[in-house]
């Protein structure tokens, strides 16, 4: 991988300090100032900066890749476009998006924990959001959560002028070929029987299905 990388919605910085172990020169940047202090101090040979995805400060073409890792779901469906139009803005004309978001049909939502959550309709979404957070807030789940559908993923991208190749098969045979990864005890020990009984392709076929999606994109 040649030329500079862009962690958009970095958090932390772990990811990006991983690309900068390859000799990646690699700039990672959130709007939440403390995520990026703390970034700061735990990664080092990476540059951190906050800023706003909607209004990035970098000038045209300057970015090789741009990886958004779990950060779609976080920006709501009225500045997904705003977002991946800075991000194409900044990519070189060779250059690549790499991106993870939340499925809605994922079997378990993945910030709750509370299986099949996003398949009810959307005004259930936030009744079981105060159910769970009890009195904790008084914030709607879909104030805050923005799960998407492939049909939504591929209609984001091409309403920025991007062309887009599915790697979300790649994500689910992983999980399922190395159940060992997956995050949920109850899917995890699922993944092991259905592997045991040498059902894979109907299991990465489900996976596919209700995993994270991955998606490459690039300039047309």
């Amino acid at each position: 991988m040649n030329g500079a990388l862009l962690d958009l919605g970095c958090g932390e910085g772990l990811l990006a300090g991983k690309f900068r172990q390859t000799g990646v020169y690699t700039v990672g940047i959130d709007r939440n100032k403390v995520l990026v202090r703390s970034a700061k101090k735990r990664v080092h040979d990476c540059e951190f900066l906050v800023a706003d995805g909607c209004s990035l400060p970098f000038a045209d073409a300057v970015f090789k890749t741009v990886v958004m890792n779990d950060v779609l779901e976080h920006i709501s469906y009225a500045h997904g476009v705003p977002v991946m139009n800075e991000a194409r803005r900044t990519l070189t004309a060779d250059g690549k998006i790499y991106t993870s978001v939340m499925n809605r049909w994922q079997f378990l939502e993945p910030h709750l924990l509370v299986p099949f959550m996003t398949w009810f309709p959307k005004p259930m979404w936030n009744t079981i959001y105060r159910l769970k957070m009890g009195k904790k807030t008084g914030l709607k789940y879909t104030d805050a959560y923005f799960p998407y559908t492939k049909k939504q993923l591929r209609g984001l991208f091409r309403n920025v002028g991007l062309a887009t190749e599915d790697y979300t098969w790649v994500y689910a045979s992983d999980k399922v070929l190395n159940p060992e990864q997956i995050g949920s005890p109850t899917l995890r020990t699922l993944a092991k029987i259905l592997k045991t009984l040498k059902l894979h392709k109907l299991t990465i076929a489900l996976a596919e299905k209700s995993s994270v999606l991955v998606f490459v994109c690039w300039k047309h």
